[in-house]
């Protein structure tokens, strides 16, 4: 069980910070910009997430949807 909300949060998190069109890099950025140690469930499966479908189109289109949802 993940909160789907904060994983929601990281995602957009990481992409809006987004220095490297590496992964793991932009993972590592991060943690350090924020002085993280340890990262949270809720990161790492946001950090996969961007892995997995950062190129896949409708996935993009999925995150804007929940921006609005949220934002709502």
């Amino acid at each position: 069980g993940y909160d789907k909300k904060l994983v929601y949060t990281c995602i957009r998190e990481l992409l809006d910070s987004e220095k490297q069109n590496n992964n793991l890099e932009l993972l590592d950025n991060y943690l350090l910009e924020k002085d993280i140690q340890e990262p949270t469930a809720e990161l790492m499966v946001a950090a996969d997430l961007i892995d997995e479908y950062l190129t896949d189109k409708r996935f993009m289109r999925e995150l804007e949807d929940m921006d609005e949802y949220y934002a709502a």
